[in-house]
């Protein structure tokens, strides 16, 4: 099943529940700006192949949503938070005390990806330790992909060996960065 096709029949249920449980006319649903140009694309999706309303979506954050939908039931709150992120243990006791069974419907993972054309340069400039940076104090994982090449020749084993080695002092030394045991 398609992540369309999935996030559609996940809001066609909340449809249901939410015209059971109160009288209005559309699903309400906010969240991750990072998840909200898709959930946009579902939305409409689903009110173009189903006997309902277009949801109405809104950002404003995974947290904002998750406490917009945790505040209760009923027609001046949401039905869908859209999350980028895990909600608490804590945070998930305490919601489902307020509002009842809370079920999580993951459609996917996010994460972030650099990609060029092979003509287009520049990214080659940017370092891990840049792109570490970027991610913001609270990240603590970091996944980077290294493609050792040279314009002039093949490479040895020995240099890639070599190389990865200096790279990954340089990001020990940098940013305190250390490979995860396999």
């Amino acid at each position: 099943m398609s992540f369309v096709k999935a996030t559609v029949a996940a809001i066609a249920v909340a449809a249901v529940s939410a015209t059971t449980a109160a009288a209005r006319d559309q699903v309400h649903i906010a969240g991750s700006s990072t998840v909200l140009p898709y959930a946009s694309i579902v939305a409409e999706a689903f009110g173009e192949n189903f006997d309902f309303p277009t949801p109405i979506v809104e950002g404003g954050g995974s947290g904002a949503g998750r406490k917009r939908m945790c505040e209760g039931v009923g027609l001046n709150t949401i039905d869908i938070a859209n999350s980028s992120s895990l909600m608490k243990e804590e945070q998930w006791t305490t919601c489902e005390a307020t509002v009842g069974k809370v079920t999580e419907v993951r459609i996917g993972y996010d994460g972030i990806t650099f990609s060029t054309r092979l003509e287009n340069t520049g990214f080659e400039d940017l370092t891990p330790e840049q792109i570490y940076l970027a991610l913001g104090p609270d990240k603590m994982s970091l996944a980077i992909r290294v493609v050792y090449r040279s314009e002039e020749r093949t490479l040895t084993e020995e240099e890639v060996q070599q190389a990865e080695i200096e790279l990954l002092r340089h990001l020990e030394n940098t940013i305190g960065a250390r490979l995860r045991s396999s």
